[in-house]
């Protein structure tokens, strides 16, 4: 959750994350909203999305890189899916581990899980891409989703993350890493699972490092990677 523009104070700073993470053997995680209105489509490219996409395919072969894309992505993945090791617009999972961005987590936001529905489908996919009405739909996206985040960043549904961090513990699931909610979190279930939302990068500048091995977790500003 960085939420970057091509004027954003803060775009420096990411870049010079990205340039540490090469100096580790890190694997990357995306979780979602780094920018603030990101489009795989070509049409709608920007010096922001070209370099993080130049970026993560040159690494994507020394290290692994997922993107969870959230409720400010669009068809990124589908539109490069040589940039990353995994992708998907809604969860991952491998064997106990879950990753979301969380977008899809509040089932009681009927509005917005309407307005997802509208937005993210094959027809909108083409309407981004080839159509003339792409810009307006566009712009339409940018100012319901801009009105929605005001809300979201003063409200956390303890109830539903937790609802949904049940649902997957029943499946199976131990560890959850969820982003979009702004706030840290940590919730832990009844058998042990542990659901952690991560606050977001734009306003701390933290990341959540995550060793599998030992199931530790650390939250730590990026320049101590």
């Amino acid at each position: 959750d960085s939420h970057l523009t091509d004027q954003s104070p803060k775009l420096a700073d990411f870049f010079a994350m990205l340039e540490r993470i090469e100096q580790t053997t890190e694997d990357v995680v995306l979780l979602g909203d780094i920018l603030d209105f990101w489009v795989g489509a070509p049409s709608f490219h920007s010096p922001a999305s070209d370099r993080i996409l130049h970026w993560c395919h040159r690494e994507v072969d020394r290290r692994r890189i997922g993107l969870l894309e959230g409720n400010h992505e669009f068809y990124v993945g589908k539109c490069h899916p040589e940039s990353f090791t995994f992708w998907s617009a809604k969860e991952w999972r491998q064997g106990e581990l879950l990753l979301a961005h969380g977008d899809l987590v509040n089932r009681r936001d009927t509005g917005y899980r309407l307005l997802r529905l509208v937005t993210k489908n094959s027809l909108s996919r083409l309407c981004f891409g080839m159509l003339p009405g792409g810009r307006r739909l566009a712009r339409f996206i940018k100012r319901k989703l801009g009105e929605a985040g005001k809300v979201r960043q003063k409200y956390l549904p303890e109830e539903e993350v937790q609802a949904f961090a049940e649902r997957w513990f029943a499946k199976g699931v131990r560890r959850i890493f969820l982003g979009h909610f702004h706030q840290d979190y940590r919730y832990e279930g009844t058998d042990g699972g542990i659901c952690q939302l991560v606050p977001a990068w734009q306003g701390t500048g933290q990341v959540m490092r995550y060793d599998a091995e030992t199931d530790q977790t650390e939250l730590l500003p990026w320049q101590e990677l």
